[in-house]
């Protein structure tokens, strides 16, 4: 009896699994999710950089300036000690998406969904923070932007 019952509690889960599976196939065929992958590699390519200046209160960093001009760089994935970082657009709704983990701020990449990202301010130095979404712990990456960039290795 004991048996049948995880049979059934097992079958049940599984049937679930597949209808899961195929609603979201259904929500999100293919063409939209590329769709969406290119709007965001657009959106990746073309830097607000007025929007970001004016968020900072200061210059951008020609560090930043000079990675976001470089395409081939900007679709990679590395490594930052523990964090496997990618970079994220530049701009409003950039800003908007990180609001649920932190708002007011921009982040300039992610580590697994988790904001990395200059904090604005004119009197702010351009050190390098994360803030992790399962938590909101704020930790300092690195002193300096130029020492993130220089320190980032391509993940395997």
């Amino acid at each position: 009896m004991l048996g049948v019952f995880f049979g059934v509690a097992i079958a049940i889960l599984l049937l679930k699994d597949l209808a899961s599976r195929a609603i979201r196939r259904i929500r999100n065929p293919p063409a939209k999710l590329e769709a969406a992958r290119r709007q965001y590699e657009a959106r990746l390519l073309k830097p607000d950089w007025a929007f970001y200046e004016e968020h900072l209160g200061r210059p951008v960093p020609q560090v930043v300036v000079k990675l976001f001009a470089d395409a081939e760089r900007l679709f990679h994935t590395y490594r930052f000690g523990d964090n496997f970082v990618q970079f994220a657009p530049l701009d409003a709704e950039g800003m908007a998406e990180a609001e649920w983990i932190l708002p007011g701020i921009v982040p300039f990449a992610n580590s697994n969904g988790d904001p990395i990202y200059l904090r604005p301010g004119a009197s702010e130095e351009n050190i390098v923070h994360i803030t992790y979404h399962d938590g909101g712990d704020t930790y300092e990456l690195a002193p300096s932007i130029e020492q993130f960039m220089a320190q980032l290795q391509h993940a395997a």
